[in-house]
């Protein structure tokens, strides 16, 4: 995976799904707080990302009502 994944996926929003622009900066949001969740956490190794993380990420959003 390259450093630059996140551009690349973007464009993949953009370019062969079709989505609007307003929807590529809403998962480009999401996936910058999801990044900010894992740092203060102390997990910034991206790779070894798993669903434990993720429900934890969701349990935290799910308690602040979002």
């Amino acid at each position: 995976m390259t450093k630059d994944w996140p551009s690349e996926y973007y464009r993949y929003l953009l370019v062969e799904r079709g989505y609007s622009e307003k929807t590529k900066e809403a998962y480009e949001e999401d996936l910058t707080n999801f990044f900010v969740f894992l740092k203060n956490s102390g997990d910034e190794n991206y790779l070894q990302i798993d669903h434990r993380d993720v429900r934890v990420y969701l349990s935290e959003l799910s308690e602040k009502n979002f």
